[in-house]
């Protein structure tokens, strides 16, 4: 059991539940079929369902000095600041263009949109790294 808890915390808690036959909150995620939903597993990561297709996605992490995202080193001393993946519906901030667009004008396949960092102030959208740039914001693939 120390050895488990060292690879997950919550490793205990897990093995009780699965042993009491309680559905965990993912189990319940995946069993639905209508509607979406969203389930934080921790460290970082978010189960996103949407009907019948289901995905991980990295939760959103402040922008505080650097932040590492896949390959890309996104730096911005400006506050307010969050990186996260795209979502359907985002836009631009200020503008009406969707990022989806964006993605389509730059030719980026489907297969990493999900996966492509977004510097976003609340709700708004303020840069797409590597294709839309914003003034106090910089943003390099390593």
């Amino acid at each position: 059991m120390p050895l488990l808890r060292q690879l997950h915390p919550a490793a205990e808690r897990n093995l009780l539940r699965l042993a009491e036959g309680r559905p965990s909150k993912l189990d319940e995620l995946l069993a639905a079929r209508e509607g979406s939903a969203r389930v934080d597993l921790g460290g970082g990561l978010t189960a996103v369902r949407e009907y019948d297709r289901v995905w991980l996605e990295q939760t959103p992490v402040a922008l505080d000095g650097e932040v590492r995202w896949g390959p890309w080193r996104i730096e911005s001393e400006l506050p307010g600041l969050k990186v996260r993946s795209w979502r359907p519906g985002d836009r631009l901030a200020g503008r009406r263009k969707k990022v989806q667009d964006v993605f389509v004008d730059a030719k980026i396949p489907r297969s990493e949109r999900e996966a492509w960092p977004l510097v976003v102030r609340g709700r708004e959208v303020v840069a797409v790294p590597g294709l839309v740039d914003a003034p106090g914001i910089r943003a390099e693939k390593e």
